[in-house]
């Protein structure tokens, strides 16, 4: 199961020069599920989520949406570049709800699951893609890409077993830059002008309700958007990838990158 892209950032070169950073790519798992132990214990049906890739396309006021699935959204109210949105999640999931809907409407991004579903595995989605004017920053332009899906480090439970790997970031390079989602949501990017927003349980972090940065990737938990400095935005965060609830309901190895 694969998660989907971040959004890669966009410009125009007939206004300033940026340098453009793509988007994080998405997270993979594999395993293999003996449905008939899910059948047992009487929850009887799988839904399968299957996210979108973030867009490329905010300047001006415009949105650079997020992913079905979670992504967050990206914007700028700079008539001249914008930083991507979140990549959605992809998952199984069980709808155990008495109440309510397996997919929820999402004004901060695509359309998210509910957080009161159960997962039984997610393929986290990529950060969007952040952005620079070159002539102010000096910066390598790789500096502030989004995020990969579940491509970090891997996360336990409080028994000590690998339950997920985290969403890649590249906070190490700046902390403008969203971090990864892991079981936990990722942080925010810091900025001069702005900080970004935390991810948050199956939905990439959206840039602050002003609009100015990147969507974080969705993911078991999200990324976060990255902050904003002058004239650059920070990439986001990718989302992390899951398989906890699915050791007592799976044979084989669970494959993730």
């Amino acid at each position: 199961m694969w998660g989907a892209g971040g959004g890669g950032s966009t410009n125009d070169s007939t206004v300033v020069q940026p340098d453009a950073n793509g988007g994080g790519g998405g997270g993979f798992v594999k395993a293999v599920i003996d449905v008939s132990k899910i059948q047992n214990s009487g929850k009887n049906t799988l839904y399968l989520v299957v996210g979108q890739g973030g867009a490329g396309t905010g300047n001006n006021n415009n949105d650079s949406l997020g992913g079905w699935g979670g992504g967050g959204v990206g914007k700028t109210t700079d008539n001249s570049f914008g930083g991507g949105g979140g990549g959605g999640l992809s998952g199984i999931f069980i709808n155990n709800l008495s109440s309510g809907t397996l997919i929820e409407t999402n004004t901060d991004g695509g359309d998210k699951v509910n957080i009161l579903v159960e997962a039984i595995i997610i393929a986290g989605g990529g950060g969007g893609g952040g952005t620079f004017q070159e002539s102010l920053s000096g910066n390598s332009g790789l500096v502030f890409a989004g995020g990969g899906g579940g491509n970090a480090s891997t996360f336990t439970d409080a028994n000590g077993s690998v339950i997920g790997v985290g969403g890649g970031n590249l906070m190490s390079s700046s902390t403008q830059n969203g971090g990864g989602g892991s079981n936990t949501g990722g942080v925010s990017g810091t900025g001069s002008v702005q900080n970004g927003v935390a991810g948050s349980k199956y939905q990439g972090a959206p840039c602050p309700s002003n609009g100015n940065t990147t969507g974080g990737g969705a993911g078991y938990h999200g990324g976060g958007s990255g902050g904003q400095g002058n004239s650059r935005f920070g990439g986001a965060g990718g989302g992390s990838s899951y398989w906890g609830a699915i050791s007592s309901l799976w044979s084989g190895s669970v494959v993730s990158n």
